[in-house]
């Protein structure tokens, strides 16, 4: 029970600013709702599907290798 308007509108203001509070930042490894779920995990997912590192790559014509001083100059 709260004493009247007044504490309970004070009361409620610091709930709403507990959960309105920056968390500040999270790994990658820990910011979803399950420790299997995550960042990391959906990136990692993604990445090992067929064709999606390629195409994440954009098909780099060095099949991955360093690209040459020309092509930085573009």
């Amino acid at each position: 029970m709260f004493c009247g308007k007044q504490c309970f509108n004070n009361n409620k203001k610091m709930l709403e600013a507990a959960m309105n509070k920056n968390k500040g930042r999270v790994p990658w490894q820990t910011d979803g709702p399950t420790p299997e779920i995550n960042s990391m995990a959906v990136i990692i997912d993604w990445l090992t599907k067929e064709g999606n590192y390629n195409h994440w790559r954009r098909d780099d014509k060095q099949n991955g290798t360093k690209k040459n001083s020309s092509s930085q100059m573009r």
